[in-house]
């Protein structure tokens, strides 16, 4: 890669910004803003491709398209969901990088630094700083404020819970799956979403305490996974005054919590 990260972060911050300063309101056009950059989006068969993909121009005349799995789950949005609003998002920073730099990753170390970066650019271009000041959608209600982005802003929870990690780093949110009875931390609103894991496994005993997940004991399952989140954490951001917010549900006949770590 010629360019640094640093240098391609900043200038996707700024194209983010220029996207969507005339917008006053969530949620963002982002199919509006596709069509402004001459980006054509369509649905195919991506055998081996994933769920998205950016398609660069070959011919001179070419418009660049961004591909969206045909196996993609159909929205109420005119088929649209909010993961492929997300997916479109992403796509187009990998084009914005492409349109001002030249480059495309090379290796799997740039191919996962391309990800993770236009991740962040697809966050900038959904939910705009400004735009969530303005609504109080920071954090400050916990997981309340990640639904809320969430449904405005119509990207994926754990999108709108990252994005409010970014904003208010007193907030973070964290998905906690049930693996052979015992509770793995699966997504994470963390940058480091490795050194998470790494906390909560090697230096408590959260991985080795059996979690009672049964259908009819949801508030005892809830009750359990604070506390040991809590003996996951005995500071957070410097203090050991944060509460810790927990939500059960069943996900494809799976239990998994959602968790909020907050600063009192």
């Amino acid at each position: 890669m010629d360019q640094s990260d640093t240098s391609i972060r900043e200038a996707l911050d700024r194209t983010a910004a220029r996207l969507t300063k005339r917008f006053s309101q969530l949620p963002i056009p982002v199919g509006r803003i596709t069509n402004e950059l001459g980006v054509q989006i369509e649905r195919k068969n991506l055998e081996g491709r994933g769920s998205s993909y950016l398609m660069l121009p070959h011919f001179d005349g070419e418009a660049p398209r961004v591909l969206l799995s045909t196996k993609s789950r159909q929205g109420p949005h005119n088929g649209v969901t909010s993961a492929d609003r997300f997916k479109v998002a992403h796509e187009l920073g990998h084009y914005v990088v492409f349109s001002l730099f030249g480059i495309t990753p090379r290796g799997e170390s740039e191919y996962w630094k391309h990800e993770d970066i236009c991740d962040g650019f697809a966050r900038l271009l959904l939910t705009p700083e400004r735009l969530c000041r303005e609504s109080s959608l920071t954090g400050a209600r916990g997981i309340t404020d990640v639904d809320l982005l969430s449904k405005r802003a119509r990207i994926p929870w754990m999108q709108a819970a990252t994005r409010i990690t970014e904003l208010a780093q007193d907030r973070v949110f964290f998905v906690l799956d049930v693996e052979n009875s015992r509770l793995k931390v699966s997504k994470s609103s963390l940058a480091n979403k490795r050194e998470i894991k790494r906390i909560l496994h090697s230096k408590t005993q959260f991985a080795d305490l059996v979690l009672r997940t049964t259908e009819r004991a949801p508030c005892e399952a809830k009750l359990r996974a604070a506390d040991l989140v809590r003996a996951g954490f005995t500071t957070f951001n410097g203090t050991s005054n944060y509460c810790v917010q927990v939500r059960f549900a069943w996900v494809k006949e799976q239990p998994q919590f959602q968790v909020g770590i907050l600063t009192a």
